[in-house]
C-alpha cells in the first residue's frame, strides 16, 4: 500500500503501469460525449420543509472524503483498492445509488451512445440500480454508466449505495404486474446476486448479472 498513487501524487510525473489498460482492454472510441441537458432535476429542499440536505453538510462531507486520500497508506489500506480493472461500463447491483460529484466524469449509455452527466453544485445524481429494475418488473431501467478521467483536474466523487439486507428475497412486486404481462425476473436472495455480480466484475466482457436473472 505504500505505492498508492494517492500517496505519491505530488511527486509522480507519469501514470503507474498497473493503472494503464492493455490496448485490447481499453474503452473503444472517443471518450468525449455530449452533455445530456434533459436529466430531471429535483430540488429536495422544496419537497418537505427542513428535509433538504444542507449545502454546508454536502461541502463538509466532500472535504472529509478528500482528506481520506491524504491519510497514511496503512490507515486506509482496508478501504482502498489498487485494482484498476473496475472501470468501464456497468450497472449497479444495488437498489439506488446517490452520487455527489464535483468534476465532470460520469457518463450514461442511452439510445446507443454515451451521454455526459453535468455535475451540478450541491446536487445528487440519483441512479436507478438493478434491484429496482427487477422489483418494478422492468418498468424502471438500471442504466449502464461509466466514469472517465480528464487531463486537467482531479475528480473526487462520493457514492452512497442503498441496498436491502443480504437475506432479503428479491422479486418483481406482484401488485404492479398487470394481467397482460408476465413476471420478467426470477426470485433470489440478494446475497446470491452480489456474489454473481462480483464474479462478473472480473469479466467485463461477459453477460450482465441482470440478464442472468431474466426469465425471458
Amino acid at each position: 500500500m505504500s505505492t498508492l498513487l494517492s500517496s505519491c501524487s505530488r511527486n509522480v510525473h507519469s501514470v503507474p503501469a498497473n493503472y494503464v489498460f492493455a490496448e485490447d482492454k481499453r474503452i473503444g472510441g472517443d471518450l468525449a460525449a455530449p452533455v445530456c441537458k434533459d436529466i430531471p432535476v429535483i430540488d429536495l429542499s422544496q419537497l418537505v420543509i427542513n428535509h433538504g440536505v444542507s449545502e454546508e453538510l454536502m461541502h463538509d462531507t466532500m472535504n472529509v472524503l478528500k482528506e481520506f486520500f491524504n491519510m497514511p497508506a496503512e490507515d486506509k489500506a482496508m478501504y482502498y483498492s489498487e485494482d484498476a480493472t473496475k472501470a468501464g461500463g456497468h450497472t449497479d447491483a444495488t437498489v439506488l445509488t446517490l452520487l455527489q460529484q464535483d468534476v465532470y466524469g460520469l457518463q450514461i449509455f442511452k439510445d446507443g451512445q454515451w451521454l455526459g452527466v453535468e455535475p451540478l453544485p450541491h446536487a445528487f445524481v440519483i441512479n436507478i440500480s438493478d434491484q429496482l429494475e427487477i422489483i418494478s418488473n422492468g418498468k424502471l431501467k438500471s442504466p449502464r454508466h461509466r466514469v472517465v478521467a480528464n487531463t486537467s483536474s482531479g475528480r473526487t466523487s462520493l457514492l452512497t449505495h442503498i441496498t436491502p439486507s443480504l437475506e432479503s428475497i428479491i422479486e418483481p412486486e406482484k401488485m404492479i404486474i398487470s394481467a397482460s404481462e408476465s413476471q420478467m425476473f426470477k426470485s433470489y436472495r440478494f446475497k446470491e446476486y452480489l456474489e454473481i455480480d462480483a464474479a462478473n466484475l472480473c469479466n467485463p466482457e461477459g453477460p450482465s448479472t441482470l440478464k442472468a436473472y431474466k426469465l425471458y
